[in-house]
């Protein structure tokens, strides 16, 4: 429902004066949002949804009374016709006129009290049972920051302790690999990354895949050796996933890297050719004048 204006009070105001402005900025954008086009934003940050939060009750106390307003109400008062003239009653001689006594006025202090009271009744408690003014004085704001912190902690928790049982499993499946010195912010983000996406077990998975590949324990032609960052790696992850780094088939113990085999061919031809080749490649290099190099 898309309204003209709605009542936007001080205590709103006082509650977000002291925030950052990103923060006003989020939530003054909400509280218009809501209270003109009835619309809640989302994704908002959790001090901005917090503070909106404990406006938003108040901003439907106002819709409710402005939806009853348009069902009906008072009727208005009769207009006095001023074209009749007011006959005045003419006094009595032997009668003392006596003037007419104002009404007693209401005292201010009791007006305030009954305008309290009337304003009191119109805010709703939120669900814990405090008033929306009472929520939005200094301990109020205080109390409301300090339960989204608590919240945030607890993830925070979580996540630490997440992240420190994923690197121990590292270390405890993957043993020919380098150990982790130090969990930076880098390393605790491809792991919450690689949990996103493929979820815990499937990531405990593949660190075991990793630590039974002999291939990324050294058993390579370079001696190269791959690490934490190196496994965790979106592209590699997947690879070793997909089973690109499993062991393959050895002869006495050899992989087939030391042995030259390779497809079908048996170590004992597949060793043959690699001679051949690099003999080939020896004389073409010897015709041509080159300085013969170190062949792999």
């Amino acid at each position: 429902m898309e309204r003209d204006g709605f009542v936007f009070y001080r205590s709103f105001y006082e509650g977000i004066k002291d925030l950052p402005r990103d923060i006003q900025g989020d939530v003054l954008t909400a509280i218009m949002e809501y209270g003109l086009n009835g619309v809640t934003t989302e994704n908002l940050k959790p001090i901005a949804r917090a503070i909106f939060t404990l406006i938003k009750p108040q901003l439907d106390a106002n819709n409710q009374k402005f939806m009853n307003g348009k069902g009906g109400g008072r009727p208005p008062k009769e207009k006095p016709n001023h074209n009749l003239e007011e006959t005045k009653p003419k006094p009595n001689d032997n009668q003392t006129i006596t003037k007419q006594e104002p009404k007693e006025k209401v005292k201010v202090k009791e007006k305030e009290k009954v305008k309290e009271e009337s304003k009191r009744e119109s805010i709703p408690p939120n669900p814990q049972g405090e008033l929306i003014e009472n929520l939005f004085s200094e301990e109020g704001i205080v109390k409301s920051l300090e339960q989204v912190n608590t919240g945030s902690e607890k993830k925070e928790k979580i996540c630490a302790k997440k992240e420190s049982e994923i690197v121990d499993y590292f270390h405890e499946k993957c043993k020919n690999l380098p150990r982790v010195q130090v969990v930076s912010d880098k390393r605790k983000t491809s792991i919450k990354t690689r949990i996103k996406e493929y979820g815990e077990e499937k990531v405990l998975k593949v660190i075991e895949m990793a630590g039974e590949s002999k291939f990324l324990a050294g058993d390579n032609y370079k001696n190269w050796t791959a690490d934490f960052d190196w496994v965790f790696n979106s592209s590699n992850f997947i690879k070793i996933m997909e089973g690109n780094y499993k062991n393959k088939d050895t002869d006495n113990g050899k992989s087939n890297y030391q042995t030259g085999a390779s497809g079908n061919n048996p170590p004992s031809q597949q060793a043959t050719y690699n001679i051949q080749d690099a003999a080939g490649r020896l004389a073409e290099d010897f015709a041509k004048g080159n300085i013969p190099g170190v062949y792999r």
